[in-house]
């Protein structure tokens, strides 16, 4: 997923007169330092060789930067252009959004579109269509048939050129794993997100045209390079045929359970934490989210959002982690399943983190009255002491 910045930019500098080389600054909200960009690659031929500089002013919708966003950004660079077309409402967005869908018009304009592959953040991007540009008439070079737009390519990627960054993905330091079957477990499931996150930005790339199976595939084998990883051995005829007869007893197995899936949901039962997580994310989705006026103006970064998606996203992580155990009747779980289960614990409890912090957010500004941030956050806690517990049971089992 990657780290959108646009209601957090209030202008910067790019300089491209370097070949191979961004440099620049962004003047970012709530900071009084500005971030620095040394990136590696290329732009897109409207901005090589040239110096940008762009500005915006102050709008609703804007938002202080995120904390986790480092305030030196290097890695390498991925699509950067002023010149995105795009589709740009005819009338502010907060009066677009009532009319009928005939009424609807738009008008095509230029977007800013800067993204780059940070070592620290991951995929950034910034687009936009509120900036005012500026650029220097005189390139400094021009780019020829050779040059291709981005970062350093490698073979088994032309589109994406993120270093890899397996650190980024794992749980913050003050998590400290207590056995070595957590470690394990938080480590493959960062490399399933990077590799997940990889996909996705090459499906989005590609469009239409993209091949789900074979970018996969590609984006598996280079990972596996990039991690130093061995190359698998090729499987001996009767471990194929051993594949062949797992594979056909996975079908058999996934056909029968969805042939009984309508009797088995009335014998499912949902774990207690997992339904009471879930209907007060419905809850607060109601009471922040669905009635507030100018709901075109809650960006992502707004508080209200914060607090309904950490308790939202949790109660999916909860379910992902408790279901199987409900299912097969027992707590803590087997070993075998605890890994996988601990890893979705953790990442529940740090969208309840999220929660958190966006109440305090909404307290600073103001947005509710103090008795209903009180209620909303003695709940969030609830649930995450509860989720602690959980927590320690399982690395009791792993430890």
């Amino acid at each position: 997923m990657a780290l959108r910045i646009h209601s957090q930019v209030r202008g910067g500098v790019l300089d491209f007169t370097v070949r191979g080389t961004v440099t620049g600054r962004l003047e970012v909200i709530g900071r009084e330092e500005a971030v620095n960009l040394d990136l590696q690659g290329l732009p897109w031929p409207d901005l090589a060789g040239h110096r940008l500089t762009f500005h915006r002013p102050p709008h609703e919708n804007d938002s202080p930067a995120h904390e986790g966003f480092h305030p030196r950004q290097e890695g390498a660079v991925g699509d950067m252009t002023a010149s995105r077309k795009v589709k740009i409402p005819d009338r502010p967005i907060e009066e677009w959004v009532r009319l009928p869908d005939e009424e609807r018009q738009f008008t095509w304009g230029n977007s800013l579109y800067l993204e780059w592959h940070s070592t620290r953040n991951g995929r950034v991007v910034l687009e936009s269509t509120d900036f005012v540009l500026s650029i220097d008439p005189i390139a400094a070079w021009t780019m020829g048939p050779e040059d291709r737009p981005g970062g350093p390519v490698s073979e088994f990627d032309p589109f994406i050129r993120e270093p890899v960054d397996l650190e980024s993905y794992l749980p913050p330091e003050d998590d400290t794993p207590r056995s070595a079957a957590e470690i394990e477990a938080d480590r493959e499931a960062a490399r399933m997100n990077l590799l997940l996150d990889r996909i996705g930005a090459r499906m989005d790339r590609e469009g239409d045209d993209a091949d789900f199976s074979q970018i996969m595939d590609e984006e598996r084998e280079r990972l596996r390079i990039e991690l130093g990883e061995p190359e698998p051995e090729p499987l001996t005829p009767e471990e194929e045929e051993e594949h062949a007869r797992w594979i056909e007893e996975m079908n058999a197995a996934a056909l029968e359970a969805e042939n009984s899936m309508d009797e088995d949901e009335e014998e499912d039962v949902e774990h207690p934490l997992v339904a009471r997580t879930t209907d007060y994310g419905i809850t607060l989705w109601r009471e922040l989210i669905e009635n507030i006026e100018k709901k075109a103006a809650l960006s992502p970064e707004h508080p209200f959002v914060e607090i309904t998606d950490g308790v939202t996203f949790a109660g999916v992580k909860l379910a992902g982690a408790l279901h199987s155990s409900m299912r097969r009747g027992e707590w803590p779980p087997d070993p075998l399943y605890a890994g996988d289960s601990l890893v979705r614990l953790k990442k529940a409890r740090g969208h309840l983190h999220d929660a958190i912090a966006g109440l305090k957010a909404a307290a600073d500004d103001g947005l509710l009255g103090g008795v209903r941030l009180d209620e909303i956050d003695r709940e969030v806690r609830g649930i995450l002491a509860e989720v602690e517990q959980l927590i320690s049971e399982i690395r009791g089992i792993l430890e």
